[in-house]
């Protein structure tokens, strides 16, 4: 009997510690295809802004307008160069001068096969890293662009810095107790695998890895990976103390269950959220919507986007950018509903999907969630950033998950057109909007007119919501919050405390005049005001009144110093 349960017991033993080993090899092949997943994702937003360009060049038939203008709205902290390369030679580079690329690319016999490589292919593809001059690694993005005549028209080139494009993706892998290796085609004409990453010193390789396998930019990528600890199982000899009796194997089986179990459920929330800022990451948020879609009597999508994002990276560091999205994180948890679904769905894009509200509350939300200035701390020093919002409403708007995110992102596109720090909900005619646009805004329009111009709304307190510089440096402030602070953010507390009465009449008077009229009316009134030193000019109001579908009635007013326009003519 004794040769029996010592047979028994180290039989026991080596099944279990088998069984461990066994485990963690199905737990790290279920990390590798998590966090290859990740980094394909991180890759591919690399890859969707050479589309974007090559979008841009196909849809004018090969004219390239506002090239720097678009290049800003597609630049990432990641990204080094953009590029445009009609017939072969670089004539559009940003942020780079021309000919002052990070890597010197018309001199590159590898590209050049890979160019060749392309047109035959018609395929976006990559290749790379290679090190710069200065000593910095990048990936080369290619996509050849074909015009509508299916000629050659060029190619597009995106330049990634490595590994700050994966980077986060890696450091999480080593955060849960996993060593890597991460290894890559050179390019589609040379497939022999370059290791590119390491967790480990160089010159040595991972114990027997499991490994993960993808293809992107039309190249194989594999990422292997192994417990920091090793495949060793610590649990044989324990096990074989403790199967002397029934009751220790029944314990031991147990607990090794709930371990398994628990470690399954961490698992699956990795590949589901954002390790960043703990929110959905786009799978997790896209399935979550698959699901409560169905079951909702009415739900609003927002695409929010932290406005000039990259300004914060260069200014404060990468640091403060991880801050400023975990602090954007925590702020919309704050801002919607306990059951509103929140997610990262890009680098600095989230999604918020309001459940069952009604959608005009809905919109009161998101308003105000986007009317509040952002502030934080790093390095000690406080830094700010607003917000821009767009929306559309299910089932009125859109009826299927793809559709609803497509017509939020029209109108958040329309929001950053308008100037930024604004919430639009999706109209028709968003989607004809060309994102060519986004570099020139109302702020920058205003501000290029030869004149004082100004916004504030009709009803109300008469709110003023925008002035351009030159009405700020008319009233001698020093800009825009002092110009609020001094006329208390209000069109009536512009005018002279003397002429506001009068004023109030005139325009009323003007626009019941003109009641026949349909959507604007015209009003023209000359007052007073006085300057922040105490002069006191008389002005020229032209001014036209509007229904907005976002502030209601709204004045947009052109201002001129009567004393001035008087002696211009003269």
């Amino acid at each position: 009997m004794g040769i029996f349960l010592l047979s028994l017991s180290i039989m026991i033993g080596f099944k279990v510690g088998e069984s461990n080993i066994q485990a963690k090899r199905t737990r790290a092949r279920e990390v590798g295809n998590a966090f290859a997943q990740q980094i394909n994702r991180d890759l591919y937003n690399g890859l969707e802004r050479v589309q974007s360009l090559e979008k841009m060049v196909y849809d004018n038939n090969g004219k390239v307008k506002n090239f720097k203008d678009s290049a800003k709205l597609l630049k990432r902290s990641y990204i080094d160069s953009i590029e445009l390369l009609p017939h072969g030679t670089i004539k559009y580079a940003y942020p780079h001068p021309y000919g002052q690329v990070g890597v010197q690319l018309e001199d590159s016999q590898e590209l050049g096969e890979i160019l060749h490589s392309v047109v035959n292919s018609r395929k976006l593809t990559s290749f790379g890293p290679v090190v710069t001059r200065s000593g910095d690694r990048l990936l080369i993005i290619v996509d050849p662009v074909f015009l509508k005549n299916t000629h050659l028209w060029g190619y597009v080139i995106v330049t990634l810095k490595v590994p700050m494009v994966y980077e986060s993706s890696l450091r999480s892998l080593e955060r849960v107790d996993y060593d890597y290796q991460f290894y890559a085609e050179r390019s589609m004409t040379n497939q022999h695998l370059d290791l590119i990453e390491s967790s480990l010193p160089t010159g040595q390789d991972l114990k027997n890895p499991v490994s993960r396998t993808f293809v992107i930019g039309n190249r194989k990528w594999k990422l292997t990976l192994a417990p920091k600890k090793g495949w060793r199982s610590s649990k044989g000899l324990p096990s074989f103390i403790l199967a002397a009796s029934i009751s220790s194997v029944i314990m031991i089986w147990l607990v090794n269950y709930l371990k398994t179990k628990e470690r399954d459920e961490k698992l699956k929330e990795l590949a589901y959220r954002d390790p960043l800022t703990g929110l959905y990451n786009r799978r997790g948020f896209i399935e979550e919507l698959d699901k409560q879609l169905p079951q909702a009597s009415c739900l609003t999508e927002v695409f929010l986007d932290l406005d000039d994002f990259k300004l914060i990276n260069d200014l404060y560091g990468h640091s403060a950018g991880d801050l400023a999205l975990q602090h954007l994180a925590a702020y919309l948890k704050k801002s919607f509903p306990p059951n509103s679904i929140i997610g990262r769905t890009g680098g600095d894009e989230f999604s918020v999907a309001i459940v069952n509200q009604d959608p005009a509350e809905s919109q009161l939300m998101i308003e105000k969630a986007i009317g509040q200035k952002q502030c934080f701390e790093a390095n000690e020093t406080e830094v700010a950033f607003t917000i821009s919002a767009g929306f559309a409403e299910y089932p009125n708007q859109g009826r299927g998950i793809q559709d609803l995110m497509a017509k939020a992102d029209e109108a958040l596109y329309a929001a950053k057109m308008a100037g930024k720090n604004q919430a639009f909900r999706y109209q028709p005619f968003m989607a004809d909007l060309s994102r060519e646009q986004l570099g020139f805004n109302v702020k920058q329009l205003a501000q290029g007119l030869p004149g004082e111009f100004l916004i504030y709304k009709a009803d109300g307190d008469q709110k003023i919501i925008f002035a351009n510089e030159h009405l700020i440096q008319l009233l001698g402030c020093r800009d825009y919050d002092d110009f609020i602070d001094f006329t208390k953010g209000s069109f009536k507390y512009f005018v002279h405390p003397d002429d506001r009465k009068q004023v109030a009449d005139q325009i009323q008077k003007q626009i019941a005049e003109q009641k026949e009229n349909r959507g604007s009316y015209d009003v023209h009134v000359i007052y007073r005001v006085k300057t922040k030193d105490g002069q006191i000019k008389r002005l020229v109001d032209l001014g036209r009144m509007i229904d907005n579908s976002n502030y209601g009635k709204v004045f947009f007013v052109f201002l001129e110093d009567q004393e001035k326009l008087a002696a211009d003519r003269k």
